[in-house]
């Protein structure tokens, strides 16, 4: 069997570091301008390569000036790219707004993504029943991913959602979702339920489960590492400080790592605890795909704390002291 599939967005990101993000109507300088390989698929799959397991991406990019390049970086970092079809019209691109505390604004243009349909998700059904983990996100049509849900035969992989943007997911077929990956904002407005930390991500948490019939759900918290929600089990796992320089793709390096732990057939939570680290370590760097961690990195970490020879904030020194 395959190890990791991913099915889902390409983009080129185009970012400006500002001092603080404008107000409507406002416009800011921005104090420097930077441009990386992205889109929320991409970034899982090269979080997968870059920790060491073989990946394949499925997609399209536009036949533009960023396309080849999109292409072209993804084969750099290892990731198979056979299945993304170059198609008539612009990439996808993300601008991208960070504050001088790595906070993120993001405006995407689907580009090529959009073009990512039910026909092309039929032509790729028997090649991805075979891999052991699916990767999917909502940078692709919605009706895109509803088809391949539906149609993924008993015989399939276990498939993580990253349902980001977020959107309505009533109209997902959503029984075939094993993990569910969510962060505070996202699980609001999926939820109408208005969360802080605690009890309201178990209340809300609960109520997706129950709306969607998805039984292990995820609530990505930042700084303060992420939630597990299931009928019987409400935990939090805290993760490792870190001097956050962007967050922009930590979602995407934890849905890499979680996906990486769990193909090697590690505990929900032990993989949990690896995903944690693997997402701290991505905000301290810039860009999305160059952010992404490679194995020895997270391990050298999880080791450390698991047995106790460092405390958390030596290990923090350890890795800013680090040339990457």
């Amino acid at each position: 069997m395959l190890e990791i599939a991913v099915v889902g967005s390409i983009n080129m990101d185009l970012v400006c570091r500002v001092d603080e993000f404008p107000r409507p109507g406002e416009t800011v300088v921005a104090e420097e301008f930077s441009k990386f390989s992205g889109g929320k698929g991409a970034n899982q799959a090269v979080g997968v390569a870059r920790l060491g397991k073989k990946v394949k991406m499925f997609g399209m990019v536009g036949k533009d000036v960023f396309g080849r390049e999109l292409l072209s970086s993804l084969e750099e970092y290892g990731v198979n790219v056979e299945n993304v079809i170059l198609q008539e019209g612009f990439s996808g691109i993300a601008t991208i707004l960070v504050n001088k505390k790595g906070e993120n604004i993001i405006a995407i243009t689907p580009g090529a993504n959009a073009k990512v349909d039910e026909k092309y998700v039929e032509g790729i059904m028997d090649k991805i029943k075979r891999f052991r983990v699916l990767l999917l996100q909502f940078e692709i049509p919605l009706s895109s991913i509803d088809f391949l849900l539906t149609n993924l035969s008993s015989d399939r992989p276990l498939v993580i959602l990253d349902p980001a943007p977020a959107k309505d997911i009533s109209n997902i077929f959503t029984q075939k979702v094993d993990i569910l990956t969510r962060n505070i904002r996202e699980l609001e407005i999926l939820t109408g339920i208005t969360v802080e930390e605690g009890e309201d991500i178990k209340e809300a948490g609960l109520s997706l489960v129950r709306k969607t019939g998805i039984k292990t759900i995820i609530c990505k918290a930042g700084e303060n590492g992420c939630y597990l929600i299931k009928k019987e089990i409400f935990k939090h796992f805290p993760t490792i400080r870190v001097n956050t320089i962007d967050a922009t793709a930590a979602g995407d390096a934890f849905n890499a790592a979680l996906a990486v732990a769990l193909s090697d057939s590690k505990t929900l939570e032990e993989s949990i605890k690896y995903a944690n680290i693997a997402a701290a370590l991505s905000t301290t760097r810039a860009g999305a795909q160059p952010s992404m961690p490679c194995n020895i990195e997270v391990i050298e970490i999880l080791r450390k704390i698991t047995n106790n020879f460092i405390e958390v904030f030596e290990i923090v020194a350890l890795l800013f002291n680090r040339k990457n």
